[in-house]
């Protein structure tokens, strides 16, 4: 429930790559300086795309490892 609510509120706000914020595993993190230092790089692209959401569905639930390749739709590799 908090980071359906979190979602929610990070939505509206810190969703630009100047006021990045995201959700992973339910806590919150706030990416803006490490976007604004890396902001030229290809990674930092995903987390701009995804900031002001929760995540938590680009990592296997059970090991937390990242998946290789996530359905943005679905949430299923």
């Amino acid at each position: 429930p908090t980071s359906t609510i979190l979602h929610f509120a990070l939505s509206d706000e810190h969703n630009t790559a100047t006021d990045c914020w995201i959700v992973l595993f339910g806590e919150v993190y706030d990416l803006t300086k490490l976007i604004q230092a890396n902001i030229e790089k290809a990674e930092s692209r995903p987390l701009i795309e995804a900031a002001g959401t929760d995540v938590t569905y680009w990592f296997d639930s059970v090991t937390r490892e990242p998946r290789i390749k996530v359905n943005v739709h679905t949430g299923e590799q």
